[in-house]
């Protein structure tokens, strides 16, 4: 969409927030800030959560020059700007707000907490989940986008304790796992990364084929577009996922 009219040697109007990457039209879109400029991912079903709301947001190609014609007050953005852009930005009277990717439940609501007060809107935090007793926790595996997996201090590794998995990659961070590593792993289950609603016949976007004569693990799935961007509604909607996973696990390896 154009940046808003205006007129001749008017400057244009200002608008409070413009983001800059797909994590940040989650937060705005979720908030539902209304005066504020998204990028063009915001709209992709596969990759945005709340897609059916973009429509209502004016979007911005990522260019400086677009940027700036948008006139916001501040930017919002995941990852720390090119110092070049950066300085430009803040020349043109931009304040920046940058938020790094969460690596546990509480650094979302955390999140939540300081983009609301940045915004000076009220924040009424919903009550966290209490966690669900699970007397059987199934070792675990996620395998994500291009073939990593989280490993220990991680986002996912934190949201698997709470579900009833026990994350068996012994890395820290994210790393690819190759197919013979996953087999001496032996995971229950293994949880894949989709972009598709559904799994097909053929198994999950991304998910190796794990199953040998002794070892046949459990296949689940999560939707990229609540993995991606991790915030208060994703968290939900992967925590769901997850605890019927676990049903399915009980099911599978209690017959």
């Amino acid at each position: 969409m154009a940046p808003p009219l205006h007129g001749k040697g008017q400057p244009p109007q200002k608008i409070a927030l413009l983001s800059m990457d797909l994590c940040a039209d989650q937060w705005i879109m979720e908030k539902g800030i209304k005066e504020a400029v998204l990028t063009p991912l915001s709209q992709r079903p596969d990759l945005s959560l709340h897609a059916s709301k973009s429509s209502a947001y004016a979007k911005h190609d990522g260019r400086i020059r677009s940027i700036i014609a948008h006139n916001p007050q501040k930017i919002l953005s995941t990852y720390p700007l090119n110092p070049f852009v950066k300085e430009m930005l803040e020349k043109s009277g931009i304040h920046i707000l940058v938020h790094q990717s969460p690596s546990t439940i509480a650094d979302v609501h955390a999140q939540s907490i300081r983009i609301d007060g940045a915004f000076m809107r009220p924040h009424s935090p919903l009550p966290r989940p209490q966690d669900t007793p699970f007397p059987i926790k199934f070792n675990a595996v996620v395998v994500m986008m291009g073939g990593l997996s989280p490993g220990k201090n991680t986002l996912m590794d934190n949201i698997l304790s709470k579900t009833g998995f026990h994350n068996i990659a012994p890395h820290k961070g994210h790393r690819y796992l190759s197919r013979p590593q996953l087999l001496k792993y032996a995971p229950d289950v293994i949880i894949c990364i989709t972009s598709a609603p559904q799994a097909t016949p053929h198994g999950v976007m991304h998910c190796p084929q794990m199953n040998t004569a002794q070892h046949q693990p459990l296949t689940c799935s999560l939707p990229q577009k609540a993995v991606l961007c991790p915030t208060v509604e994703s968290l939900k909607v992967i925590r769901k996922h997850l605890e019927a996973c676990h049903t399915k696990a009980i099911q599978k390896f209690s017959s």
